[in-house]
């Protein structure tokens, strides 16, 4: 499940269930794990409450106490969420390379389960794809949302699951996350007002190659700037992508990533940036210190893909991904317009 989703869970974690405490089974098999156990989390503190020690085939199983209520798994890369009811015997199967795409429950919760997943893999894409959703027009806008609060809802009615309990806490997660993704709408409308204008500017961020590096270099080319962190999943899907524009468009255009990872991450950056053979303007800036650069692009979600032209004015503030085959059509127009 994609990370940010879970911590809008956790925010969102505010409805009580009843606390009487039930045995469950949880039992499974994974291909290709992460890790040698799975650790199973209070959805609402993010307390682990189990770990399931994974054999050697892959296989774990045990029977717990837990109270009634929701909470989610780690298999030491991803998270994914379960809603757990007196009398739960789940088996879940996976692959640990592929979570998202191969996760499947069976038993007794199966249903239920196999709803949240689905709902959370819809809505993971969501986030991962926004930009269709954020160039709408405000009507369409508002009736994309209604579709998708529409769409749950005819989920959860299809598979007729009538705990009253997961029903309003599901609500308030739609809820939240509607409230997300129009948050996100309001800010690109703001980013919007930035196109034709000077980008608001970074100052001497530190250069993989030596040195430092300021946006007022990076002028006498378009640049594709990409805002990013090696924790980040989505963003380090996007590097084989980007490696591939950059090989084809490098001559003409400033490739720049911008590594918004942790000051105590700086050595596992530099790693990825040797490990994945990462070319292009690597440049690290400080996590813990807000720049005119993130506060002009109002950067709250990662990665971001930013376009801006050689005289160091606004193209895009918040353009398509390098996977998306629309990025290399837009800027080999700007190279040759």
């Amino acid at each position: 499940m994609n990370r940010l989703l879970i911590v809008l869970l956790v925010a969102l974690a505010t409805i009580s269930c009843k606390k009487e405490n039930t045995f469950v089974k949880l039992s499974g098999k994974i291909t290709q794990p992460n890790s040698e156990h799975l650790t199973l989390h209070n959805l609402q503190d993010g307390s682990v409450v189990k770990e399931f020690e994974i054999g050697k085939d892959g296989a774990f199983s045990d029977t717990i106490t837990l109270a009634k209520g929701r909470y989610f798994i780690n298999d030491g890369s991803e998270n994914f969420m379960l809603y757990i009811t007196p009398g739960t015997d789940l088996q879940i199967t996976f692959d640990g390379k592929e979570v998202e795409k191969t996760l499947k429950f069976e038993g007794s919760g199966n249903e239920v389960n196999t709803y949240i997943t689905e709902k959370y893999n819809k809505q993971s894409d969501l986030v991962d794809n926004l930009e269709g959703i954020l160039t709408l027009n405000a009507e369409e806008f508002q009736n994309k949302l209604k579709s998708i609060d529409n769409e749950y809802s005819d989920a959860l009615k299809k598979i007729k699951y009538k705990d009253k309990d997961f029903i309003t806490a599901d609500s308030t997660d739609t809820k939240g996350f509607l409230s997300y993704i129009e948050e996100m709408y309001l800010k690109a409308a703001e980013n919007n007002k930035l196109i034709g204008k000077p980008s608001p500017s970074f100052e001497n961020y530190e250069n993989y190659n030596g040195g430092t590096t300021s946006l007022k270099d990076l002028k006498g080319k378009y640049s594709y700037i990409d805002v990013w962190a090696t924790w980040c999943k989505p963003c380090v899907a996007e590097i084989p992508a980007l490696k591939e524009l950059e090989a084809a468009l490098g001559d003409k255009i400033n490739f720049v990533s911008i590594s918004v990872d942790e000051p105590t991450s700086k050595e596992a950056w530099k790693n990825m940036i040797q490990e994945k053979g990462m070319k292009g303007i690597q440049l690290f800036a400080n996590a813990t210190e807000e720049t005119p650069f993130d506060r002009g692009y109002k950067i709250s979600s990662i990665p971001r893909f930013i376009i801006i032209d050689p005289n160091g004015n606004v193209v895009k503030p918040d353009a398509s991904r390098p996977s998306n085959p629309k990025t290399k059509e837009l800027l080999l127009k700007l190279i040759n317009q």
